[in-house]
């Protein structure tokens, strides 16, 4: 299980737009709150990738990147990006390669067959501009969640970068 104080797993991952984004691209220059969810379209995704999109300027501020990752197609990213005048990063991770990384798969019981099978846990890390996992939130209420965010990366600042 990751903690608090690891680094986190590196990834490179197609976006909405198949356009390769590397985790590595932000070292030393951006914190990375990178969420992890299950479907786009469910009522919780949708109200948090919503509200990091409506705040997407406050991060920017705070040198912030917001990222989602789930298994979908960039195709389905971008339908779901289109639909809701996203404002984020949405990438596919339909390997599962960066799921697995950050261990954010568990087992649900499927709706018709009543098979048991893996989908991913919603899950938020927050990453400092040095690679290191700051906080881990699993599965947060998502009205709040991204003002909840923004203030654990206030709360991140350096002494001299204090406003």
């Amino acid at each position: 299980m990751l903690r608090e104080g690891q680094h986190a797993p590196r990834f490179t991952l197609p976006d909405a737009d198949k356009i390769l984004v590397s985790s590595a691209e932000f070292r030393n220059s951006k914190n990375i709150i990178l969420f992890f969810y299950s479907l786009e379209d469910s009522l919780d995704c949708t109200i948090k990738a919503i509200e990091f999109s409506e705040m997407i300027h406050d991060f920017r501020i705070e040198n912030t990147v917001i990222i989602g990752i789930n298994s979908d197609c960039c195709n389905c990213h971008a339908k779901f990006r289109d639909k809701y005048g996203l404002s984020i990063m949405l990438l596919s991770d339909a390997a599962g390669k960066t799921c697995n990384a950050y261990r954010v798969w568990k087992k649900a019981s499927g709706n018709i067959d009543h098979k048991w099978k893996k989908c991913i846990r919603d899950s938020t890390f927050i990453i400092d501009k040095k690679g290191v996992i700051k906080h881990i939130l699993h599965e947060p209420n998502p009205v709040g969640h991204a003002a909840h965010a923004l203030n654990l990366i206030r709360s991140m600042r350096e002494p001299s970068e204090a406003a």
